[in-house]
């Protein structure tokens, strides 16, 4: 079968349809006396990677885009639960991690592999190989319940094996194109059943043997399969310094907090087991340690109107003390078993409806700054599972508005960089008692966001030692693209990544810092991306940051 790949591979060039295909690997087949043809998949994964993007559509590969400029792995932990119980609209499923249902993606993910880090992130690995994307740079999501209250071991066992996931499938399968078709058994309808996929998963088990988390971290800093990025979710009430450190100790460096309102009747009706002033510490604490930090906020929750909703969303951004720098919007929905069904059943509760949600998110689209993103608009759940609220799935499309946000203005698919007029531009504020620039790289000719760095003058009182009133944080460097441009690719000219936009990000920053009387400068930085600070940029490792001395 090798021989016979590499023979379609080379004929390729002169075959214009897709007729011409199937005869070629008819004929082929019939040469090697092959009992089966070879697979398009097979043929894709035996091309280089510029030949990968020439024959797509010839071998009806559908790749995966992403604006983002990286490939997103999402994770779900086992379900632990939350300790203080249960909110009163949280979904709870027999067997699902609390707050999700089973049937989103993630989930599905989670069960099919007995919630298995390892499994999931080779699982997902495996998937974006097969649909033509480029897996050199992962942002690994750690979803479900509240990891920071599960066990400390589960935690470190969680972290210390998706990063191995993803050393083990750099090792095995880049540029070895037919391993990854012999391992994973790649035929010609490529059809993964529950009984093939057991199979499959029993072979990727045996690879699964004792680390430490200490030598994945290090070994993923020269991985082919990088994590960029790590994202846990959590609640205000358990950000501490201890969580904090061992955040960082792990390497993340996005949180997602789930602040969901900014009223503490309605907290409590909500059973938050956390009131304002601990969203606004914990914020705060997170900032001043460098992470990016986002909300989860809940519309039309019990106890609100539709009025305090939008001066609530309002105030995000007017009030100093938050200032999110990303926000998931969820409109409130009805599960059953649920304290929120009840008083749904019993009249005392009424959701948002899809036009009201839709009406009510347009108008908080309006007061949305430049700096944020707007992740999402609702939750990735099927709407047959939920009693009431909205009834949509693509609530998106019903939302009016000309929206400044981040993802708003980032490049689209068709975006074209060769076109660009580029422009840095800094946008100042105060937020969480400290000093924000947002410094972007825009193409003023589209409106378009290509990348930005956030940079922070933090407050005084800080608790890591590697801080001081001389530092100035850089808490996220980020250029998007409408593909992926692969660690050590030639980008394209169209292409937005590699063109040399984060260095004169960087430098701006920097500048921007020194005149603000800083003397150093501390970089959160995914393990995968530490290298380019120490090689590209001089910066040196300083506890779980990149530093860099500003005289």
């Amino acid at each position: 079968m090798k021989q016979a790949l590499l023979e379609v591979v080379e004929e390729l060039d002169g075959v214009t349809s897709k007729n011409d295909l199937n005869i070629l690997k008819a004929e082929i087949a019939r040469k090697h006396s092959l009992k089966k043809i070879p697979s398009n998949i097979s043929v894709f994964l035996s091309l280089g990677s510029e030949e990968k993007k020439k024959y797509l559509n010839l071998l009806s590969i559908k790749p995966v885009r992403s604006s983002n400029g990286v490939s997103v792995v999402a994770t779900m932990i086992a379900p632990y639960g939350c300790p203080h119980g249960r909110c009163t609209m949280c979904p709870t499923f027999k067997g699902v991690t609390q707050s999700y249902t089973g049937n989103e993606p993630a989930s599905k993910r989670g069960l099919r592999n007995n919630w298995d880090p390892y499994l999931q992130v080779f699982n997902r690995l495996q998937q974006y190989t097969i649909l033509g994307k480029d897996t050199s740079k992962i942002e690994l999501i750690i979803m479900g319940g509240n990891f920071p209250t599960t066990p400390l071991e589960y935690q470190d066992f969680f972290v210390k094996n998706s990063l191995k996931a993803m050393n083990d499938f750099s090792e095995m399968f880049t540029d070895n194109h037919q391993m990854f078709l012999d391992f994973f058994e790649i035929d010609v309808e490529n059809k993964l059943s529950d009984e093939r996929t057991k199979l499959i998963n029993k072979k990727i088990e045996k690879l699964i043997s004792e680390t430490t988390l200490e030598k994945e971290k290090q070994k993923n800093t020269s991985s082919n399969v990088a994590c960029v990025a790590m994202v846990i979710e959590t609640k205000p009430d358990s950000i501490t310094e201890e969580s904090i450190n061992r955040f960082l100790d792990f390497g993340v460096t996005r949180i997602e907090v789930g602040a969901q309102n900014l009223y503490d009747p309605v907290l409590t009706r909500l059973n938050r087991g956390h009131d304002l002033k601990r969203t606004i510490e914990s914020t705060k604490m997170l900032k001043d340690t460098c992470f990016k930090v986002g909300y989860h906020m809940l519309l039309g929750a019990p106890g609100s109107t539709r009025e305090m909703d939008l001066e609530m969303m309002k105030k995000l951004f007017t009030d100093p003390d938050f200032k999110p720098d990303f926000l998931k919007i969820y409109p409130c929905l009805v599960f059953p078993n649920t304290a929120l069904y009840d008083d749904w059943k019993q009249g005392k509760f009424k959701p948002l409806t899809t036009d009201e949600a839709a009406d009510l998110i347009s108008k908080i689209k309006k007061y949305i700054p430049r700096y944020c993103r707007i992740m999402r608009v609702q939750r990735d759940i099927p709407s047959y599972l939920s009693e009431a609220g909205v009834d949509r799935t693509n609530l998106r499309q019903y939302i009016k508005a000309n929206c400044q946000c981040i993802r708003c203005r980032q490049p689209k698919s068709d975006y074209d960089f060769s076109k660009a007029k580029v422009k840095i531009n800094v946008e100042e504020y105060d937020a969480s008692n400290g000093k924000e620039f947002f410094i972007s790289a825009d193409d003023i000719n589209a409106d378009t966001v290509l990348g930005y760095v956030r940079l922070r003058s933090p407050s005084t009182k800080t608790f890591r030692k590697e801080i001081n009133e001389n530092t100035a944080l850089v808490r996220e460097l980020h250029v998007y693209s409408p593909n992926t441009v692969g660690v050590g690719n030639e980008p394209s000219s169209t292409e937005v990544q590699h063109k040399g936009l984060g260095k004169q990000l960087m430098k701006k920053a920097e500048s921007i810092a020194r005149q603000n009387g800083k003397k150093e400068m501390i970089v959160i930085s995914g393990l995968g991306v530490k290298n380019y600070y120490k090689n590209k940029l001089g910066y040196k490792e300083k506890g779980p940051y990149m530093w860099k001395g500003l005289n």
